[in-house]
């Protein structure tokens, strides 16, 4: 799925997401995918400063033995948190985003 922005007029394609579950997008225009089918991963995304790209803004990815190895980032100014959790701490991570509006698509 392609992105695109508009700033100071111009039109940009911000980046492309791939993800297994239906990309979703909170209030805050914060982009959710996750890694793949199960939870075994999510990452998240907003605009860079300039407005034109998109940027990480956290990743978290299945270690082992129940943990996850990633990063936050507070906003797109800021540096990366490197971090390792554990699964419940990746599921209020989730669940603290909030209610998503997930975007589908339809043929007709």
């Amino acid at each position: 799925m392609n992105f695109y922005t508009e700033n100071n007029g111009n039109v940009y394609c911000a980046g492309t997401l791939n993800s297994w579950s239906p990309i979703e997008v909170t209030d805050a225009g914060l982009i959710i995918t996750d890694t793949d089918s199960n939870i075994h991963g999510i990452e998240t995304y907003f605009l860079s400063p300039s407005g034109t790209d998109l940027e990480h803004k956290d990743y978290f990815v299945y270690k082992d033995n129940g943990s996850y190895s990633g990063y936050f980032r507070s906003d797109n100014t800021s540096p990366r948190d490197y971090c390792t959790i554990d699964e419940e701490t990746l599921r209020n991570f989730r669940d603290s985003l909030g209610y998503s509006e997930t975007i589908e698509f339809t043929m007709n």
